[in-house]
């Protein structure tokens, strides 16, 4: 994170805080210059928290033809999915990924999207 304080206006101080080197054109330049699946899963969070289901899908779908065996790669493919109003996908990703990974994580996140409360 960069900060930046200014302190011109009388008796006040501005913080302002800014991620380096986050961005999604820098995360998608990274990506393509290293096929590393870590800016994969970073771009498919970055697009998650922005509402923008449809690229974190695309970007989760990355992750998971990558590496398998990623839970944040599915959590985020769900998530997404279920965001867009397909909650029966949702719980199917999960579950079939927790057959061959069991984890407390998916089993929460499976009970949030059933009970509606993600």
């Amino acid at each position: 994170m960069q900060e930046s304080f200014d302190d011109s206006a009388k008796g006040k101080v501005s913080i302002q805080s800014k991620s380096i080197g986050s961005s999604i054109p820098n995360l998608i330049s990274r990506f393509k210059s290293t096929g590393n699946v870590k800016y994969a899963i970073l771009l498919a969070q970055e697009y998650y928290s922005k509402k923008d289901y449809k690229n974190a899908e695309k970007w989760s779908f990355t992750v998971n033809n990558l590496n398998k065996n990623l839970e944040e790669g599915w959590v985020v493919f769900a998530k997404s999915r279920y965001k867009m109003g397909k909650k029966e996908d949702a719980i199917m990703v999960l579950d079939t990924y927790r057959q061959k990974n069991p984890s407390k994580y998916i089993d929460f996140l499976i009970t949030q999207i059933k009970s509606g409360t993600l």
